[in-house]
């Protein structure tokens, strides 16, 4: 195989690489693009666990997290159910780190595992999640709800 051969068999697999990344970066955020466009340029206040609790989240994907865990019933009642038991156990100070590295390793777990620039990329958008914001909301909305049942 001669040298052109070569690169040019180089260049299409580092094509398909990116051309996969990119569909798999698409995958994860095609469903928030409208929300994080939107709080972008200011215009989203995000409202969390019914008209109780509003939080304007830091980062899109920060409300890319929010939105996975309200996508679903299940695991939205899980995650508050996480959220009153840490706060039975704990102080609230320290429920919030508790719960934050509980969703992070949840939001970990959940990723693909992919090659090339997507597995650089994919990381470093988990280190742009707040995961603390996520955790004190889920723990006001939990002590919220635990007030209205003594109530």
């Amino acid at each position: 195989m001669s040298m052109v051969e070569e690169r040019e068999r180089f260049l299409l697999t580092l094509r398909s690489r990116l051309i996969r990344g990119a569909a798999i970066l698409f995958q994860l955020c095609e469903d928030n693009c409208a929300d994080a466009i939107a709080h972008q340029t200011g215009e989203h206040n995000f409202e969390y666990g019914g008209s109780n609790v509003i939080v304007d989240f830091t980062s899109a994907e920060t409300i890319t997290v929010v939105n996975w865990i309200e996508a679903d019933e299940q695991r939205r009642h899980y995650w508050l159910a996480m959220a009153a038991n840490a706060l039975v156990r704990n102080e609230r100070s320290a429920a919030i780190p508790k719960i934050s590295a509980a969703l992070y390793e949840a939001v970990a777990e959940t990723l693909p595992t992919v090659e090339g620039l997507a597995a650089d990329l994919i990381p470093r958008m988990l280190l742009r999640v707040n995961f603390y914001e996520i955790a004190v909301a889920l723990l006001t909305e939990a002590a919220s709800e635990s007030e209205q049942v003594a109530a």
